[in-house]
């Protein structure tokens, strides 16, 4: 007797359920693993074979400037300028360390950033530009990591909640700055060119930064519901969103009401998988080529009526 589709693909969701579940930790993000067989797979092309680089689990690895920029060059094809040298290594790990989380959690916007550098300012502590640079401030990553780091808990005890609860750190602040880019994302996918974005982005990504936020926010006080996020989330949409976001990556369920519905809005689009927050757990099956060729000859063999 011959076998149905449905009862074919009924075997094949009953089979993933069973696989689901099976671990990756955290430090293995630059990979997937296949849940029929347990075979590793690289993450993003971009990433290259390096017996140098994946020595190194992550940005935390490297030891100096020299191996931090060959790490960020080879696995991310992103150029770490020569003048950052000057600055405080560990200060500087440490944010591009945040950088690189949201770069594992949403593969997308990885060819998006092309360039980290420095910039002569202390009016901020980064920034990004949509032409692909990230910019740390001279003022900030010249003072010593202990001296840094006493300044953002000082900010942080201010009775104002400038950023999300645990968001007032180095890596969170490179997480800010990457998920920037997360916007820039979603209007290359819907179909905007790079002269659109680049040169309307103080017109067109702002305009689709807001309608994403009133989007997420439909049934709830706009207003309230951002400044729930944070202080800084009120500044404009743009900054809404990555507030938002970093809120959602750390925090979790605990994370405002808002944070959590623009959390889910990118992560459905850019997501690498369903990411279990706090654990380094990838929860979401997936399966190499070898085995999606194997179901693929099942079903044409057995599946037709």
């Amino acid at each position: 007797m011959k076998i149905r589709y449905w009862f074919v693909y009924l075997c094949i969701i009953i089979f993933c359920f069973c696989v689901w579940g099976i671990p990756i930790n955290a430090v293995e993000r630059n990979q997937y693993v296949c849940t029929a067989c347990l075979h590793k797979q690289e993450l993003n092309p971009v990433q290259k074979s390096i017996s140098d680089v994946d020595m190194y689990a992550n940005i935390m690895e490297c030891v100096d400037f020299s191996e931090m920029t060959q790490y960020l060059k080879i696995r991310y094809d992103i150029t770490l300028c020569e003048e950052v040298y000057t600055y405080t290594f560990e200060s500087i790990r440490e944010t591009v360390a945040g950088i690189e989380y949201v770069m594992q959690l949403y593969p997308t916007i990885q060819k998006s950033i092309t360039q980290m550098t420095m910039y002569d300012t202390d009016d901020w502590i980064a920034a990004m530009s949509v032409s692909g640079v990230i910019y740390f401030s001279d003022t900030y990553y010249s003072l010593a990591y202990t001296e840094f780091a006493d300044k953002i808990a000082q900010w942080s005890d201010s009775d104002v909640k400038w950023h999300p609860d645990n968001c007032d750190s180095m890596f969170s602040y490179g997480m800010h700055e990457a998920f920037h880019f997360l916007i820039v994302a979603q209007m290359e996918n819907e179909g905007y060119n790079a002269y659109q974005i680049l040169y309307g982005w103080d017109t067109i990504v702002y305009r689709r930064a807001q309608q994403i936020v009133q989007q997420c926010a439909i049934g709830r006080n706009l207003t309230k519901a951002i400044a729930a996020i944070s202080e800084y989330a009120t500044v404009d949409y743009m900054e809404t969103i990555s507030e938002a976001m970093c809120d959602y990556v750390i925090n979790g369920t605990e994370s405002a009401w808002l944070s959590q519905k623009i959390g889910r809005h990118f992560t459905n689009k850019f997501g690498v998988s369903e990411y279990v927050f706090k654990t380094g757990v990838y929860k979401t099956p997936v399966f190499c080529v070898g085995c999606k060729l194997l179901c693929g000859v099942f079903c044409l063999r057995y599946g037709h009526k």
